[in-house]
């Protein structure tokens, strides 16, 4: 167990999604916190655990951040360790290790498991296949792409998670439009693959991949921004869930995450081969947390800051015959809104939670795959899963009106 260490942790989340209170001891280590309004929550509601806390306005604003590392450092001296569990603060938190020299991933690093450029340049001359890519757009170079690749094309943010800002461009007059609403500077484009898309989700221990679990999706992130349901079952035939393991490790090795957790996506072309389309070094998102403890005893966000602290990671996967699936609802595009009716949906045998927004509740947008307009959980066979979340995906309604 680390002691006597001068630990920063960085912190959005205003829940226990990341209990730092029970993983770790605050009393045997000097523990400083760099949190917006909604860390600020978390430590409000826990005012049992001794902390030294800055409040920011924006974790991601990188000269403020720093601002608070210097007054952390003028009290305490030296950081030994910077956490930081969530996808929006890996960035920041790179470039603050640099800054300071303080262990861990820095910014060259991170680049590898944030910018999707970065991440496709790895795999050249390896056996992991990617989709052609451009990575400097201009009008010309984007033309040169699609007369090389044609229509549809996919624009996606270089940085990001959850399919924001990403667009699927079909002609090229939705191209011409595209082209005014984004910076060409922060995207990247990518030709577009046909196929069902895979996401693995796991644990690297000292170079070894020590747990995994590849789910496949049921509709897609991008379709869930456009304002359709999204939904995940871990697979449960050996053979393909091989194949899977097979090629993580081969992004494992390529991208070169000895220590730490993962959410990789892949598409399956032809109906065999994985395709590369992105990393985050940090656990999935949706159900797949609380499930992985639920189903398998794996806690995945402990076993980020397990290696983010320099502990030996623990892992001892439960054995179950079953697996798990989960199914999100969005929210309205139209928000704020007030939920005026929600329906039920009765008689689901592998149904392990549910969360259904009460009415006259307020859905303010800001909710993500964490707070959204509705989620269900699964645990059973593939099978069963998958007849319980095609029914409430169909059958599912919430009504809301907007809030003036």
């Amino acid at each position: 167990m680390i002691t006597n260490q001068n630990i920063v942790i960085m912190n959005r989340w205003s829940d226990d999604y990341g209990n730092y209170a029970i993983l770790l001891d605050h009393h045997q280590n000097n523990v400083s916190y760099i949190v917006n309004a909604g860390g600020a929550v978390y430590l409000k509601n826990h005012p049992e655990i001794p902390n030294y806390a800055q409040v920011v306005n924006d974790l991601k604003d990188v000269e403020e951040v720093s601002e608070a590392m210097d007054r952390i450092i003028s009290r305490f001296g030296k950081v030994d360790v910077l956490i930081a569990l969530s996808e929006n603060d890996i960035l920041v938190a790179g470039k603050m290790r640099d800054r300071y020299s303080i262990q861990g991933m820095g910014l060259q690093d991170t680049l590898r498991f944030i910018d999707k450029v970065e991440m496709k340049k790895s795999f050249a001359g390896t056996k992991v296949a990617v989709p052609r890519y451009l990575e400097d757009l201009t009008e010309k170079s984007l033309l040169d792409f699609v007369s090389g690749t044609g229509f549809p094309i996919v624009l996606k943010p270089r940085t990001g998670a959850a399919s924001a800002g990403v667009k699927i461009i079909s002609d090229m007059e939705q191209l011409t439009a595209a082209m005014k609403e984004i910076d060409i500077h922060t995207y990247e484009c990518e030709e577009y693959i046909e196929g069902p898309i895979f996401h693995m989700d796991g644990i690297m221990k000292n170079g070894e991949l020590v747990f995994v679990k590849t789910s496949r999706y049921l509709n897609t992130c991008y379709e869930y921004t456009l304002g359709k349901s999204v939904g995940s079952i871990i697979i449960s035939d050996e053979q393909r869930s091989q194949k899977f393991a097979d090629f993580t490790e081969e992004v494992m090795k390529t991208l070169q995450l000895e220590n730490g957790v993962f959410h990789l996506e892949a598409i399956l072309r032809d109906g065999d081969e994985p395709v590369f389309l992105e990393l985050g070094a940090r656990q999935g998102g949706g159900e797949v947390v609380p499930l992985m403890r639920l189903l398998y005893d794996v806690d995945l966000v402990r076993a980020l800051f397990q290696s983010q602290l320099g502990e030996e990671i623990e892992v001892a996967p439960r054995k179950t015959p079953f697996v798990s699936g989960f199914l999100l609802f969005p929210e309205p595009k139209e928000v704020p809104c007030k939920v005026v009716k929600v329906s039920t949906v009765e008689g689901l045998s592998t149904l392990s939670y549910q969360y259904i927004p009460e009415v006259d509740s307020i859905l303010d947008g800001k909710g993500g795959y964490y707070f959204n307009a509705g989620k269900f959980a699964f645990i059973g066979r593939e099978e069963d899963i998958e007849s319980d979340l095609l029914r409430a995906m169909n059958e599912y309604e919430i009504v809301t009106e907007p809030i003036s």
